[in-house]
């Protein structure tokens, strides 16, 4: 838009160079002009039409649509820039919820690892065939989530009293859980 604009401009610069010049032309050929110029002849290039009236007039048209151009980009200009400070706006609200959004998912990890601490107590204190069978009972993702805060040698002991599976369900979910941190980490 801006190439376009500097364009225009370049072009009227242009136009009045070559008035300029047009003039100077006129001015000097002045002195050559002769006095025996006759009222008959006066008239009869009156008739003919005024040669040089149509091309002012292009001109003046020319320059209108210029200044109606420049106008329209201006408008553009103005219109892009107030698009381009609600999207910063967009933008900043957009990181301030993000924001807001980790934080209230850091105190709702914070919130499970101790709901799931003290679950783990309960397990590791549980003989681990009995365990198993608990586990066996929970959703996968719940099970999934005390294995993997207990200690490896007692949740070994209890993986092994699993039905197969059901410990490949949970593996699974463990899987994804592992997934899912890493991804907000990023």
């Amino acid at each position: 838009m801006k190439h376009l604009f500097f364009a225009c401009k370049a072009l009227v610069i242009a136009i009045l160079v070559v008035k300029l010049a047009m003039l100077a032309a006129a001015v000097g050929g002045v002195e050559q002009f002769q006095a025996s110029v006759s009222i008959e002849d006066a008239i009869a290039q009156e008739g003919q039409g005024n040669t040089t009236a149509a091309p002012l007039e292009q001109e003046r048209e020319l320059l209108k649509l210029l200044a109606m151009r420049e106008q329209e980009l201006k408008r553009r200009e103005e219109a892009l820039d107030r698009e381009r400070e609600r999207l910063t706006t967009l933008k900043l609200e957009i990181a301030g919820l993000i924001d807001q959004h980790r934080a209230v998912m850091g105190s709702i990890v914070v919130a499970d690892d101790q709901k799931y601490a003290d679950l783990v107590k309960v397990y590791e204190a549980t003989p681990p065939a009995q365990a198993a069978a608990m586990l066996e009972r929970l959703d996968r993702k719940t099970a999934a989530a005390i294995i993997m805060r207990m200690r490896s040698r007692q949740a070994g002991e209890i993986w092994g009293h699993l039905d197969p599976n059901i410990a490949v369900a949970i593996t699974g979910e463990i899987t994804r859980m592992v997934k899912a941190r890493e991804e907000e980490e990023l």
